[in-house]
C-alpha cells in the first residue's frame, strides 16, 4: 500500500479525511496523496500539522475512493459526482487496506456536500463495527473550513501537550 508513517511515540487517535482538490502538483509520475494535492484546504493542513503528528492523514479521492495519505497517486483530472466513487465491493476492500480503526476515537471528514455524501456508505460500516467512534464534519464555505480545519488540528495539539 502506501508508506508507512515514522513512529513519532504520538498515539493517532485520531483519523483526518480530506477531499481530494482540482489543485495538484504536476510533477510527473507517482507521489504520496499528501504531496500531491495542493488546494487552499490542504495548504492550511500542511501549515497546521508539518510533520503529520496530529491525526492520521486519509483522502476520499474521486479517482481512487478512500486511501491513505501516503499512498502513491498519479496526476489525474477527475471530479467527485453524486456516484459512488467505488462499489460496495470495492468498498470493502478500502476499509480493509485501511487497517484496523481499533485505535481511533474520532474521525474528522473535511469537503463539500459531495464529499460528504461519499463517505457515508464507509462510514457506514466503520460505525457498525466501532460504534464510539465520534465523527466530526466540516463542511462550509471554504474560509470557514479552513478555520475549522486548523482548530481541530490544534485541539488535538492542545490535548498532546496537556498529557
Amino acid at each position: 500500500m502506501g508508506e508507512a508513517l515514522p513512529d513519532r511515540g504520538v498515539r493517532m487517535s485520531r483519523l483526518l479525511v480530506l477531499a481530494c482538490s482540482a489543485t495538484k502538483s504536476s510533477a510527473p509520475g507517482l507521489m504520496p496523496a499528501r504531496n500531491r494535492y495542493t488546494g487552499p484546504i490542504w495548504q492550511t493542513y500542511r501549515a497546521a500539522d508539518p510533520r503529520g503528528e496530529l491525526a492520521r492523514l486519509t483522502v476520499l479521492s474521486a479517482r481512487y475512493g478512500w486511501i491513505d495519505g501516503p499512498t502513491p497517486i498519479a496526476n489525474y483530472d477527475q471530479k467527485m459526482t453524486a456516484q459512488p466513487v467505488a462499489s460496495g465491493s470495492e468498498r470493502a476492500q478500502q476499509l480493509i487496506e485501511l487497517g484496523s480503526f481499533d485505535d481511533i476515537e474520532e474521525i474528522c471528514i473535511v469537503g463539500g456536500h459531495l464529499y460528504q455524501a461519499a463517505i457515508n456508505p464507509y462510514l457506514d460500516a466503520i460505525r457498525a463495527r466501532y460504534p464510539g467512534i465520534v465523527i466530526t464534519r466540516i463542511c462550509d464555505q471554504i474560509g470557514f473550513m479552513r478555520q475549522q480545519l486548523r482548530a481541530w488540528l490544534n485541539s488535538a495539539a492542545c490535548l498532546q501537550v496537556a498529557a
